[in-house]
């Protein structure tokens, strides 16, 4: 599955993070979140990353430990963001 994670909402709390730190990372750049995988550039607002199936539970773990961030489905992507109210998994 496609993510795309949508940095320039993020506030740097960490909590996903501690939630799947296997996905996710804190930019030592900007501390914003990034994928672990492939990190981010600083001014890249959005990144895609491919999560495969048995790690879609670890970014929906993510996703209710951060006092902001949703996931919304949208076709064949999965938008990690904020301030929507959509768990469609």
């Amino acid at each position: 599955k496609k993510v795309k994670l949508l940095r320039y909402k993020c506030i740097g709390c960490r909590f996903c993070v501690s939630a799947a730190p296997e996905l996710w990372q804190i930019s030592r750049a900007d501390g914003k979140v990034e994928p672990t995988d492939s990190p981010c550039e600083p001014d890249q607002d959005i990144c895609t990353v491919t999560i495969t199936d048995a790690y879609m539970s670890h970014v929906k773990e993510s996703i209710e430990v951060c006092p902001e961030t949703q996931l919304e489905t949208s076709g064949n992507y999965y938008t990690y963001f904020y301030s929507i109210n959509n768990h469609n998994l």
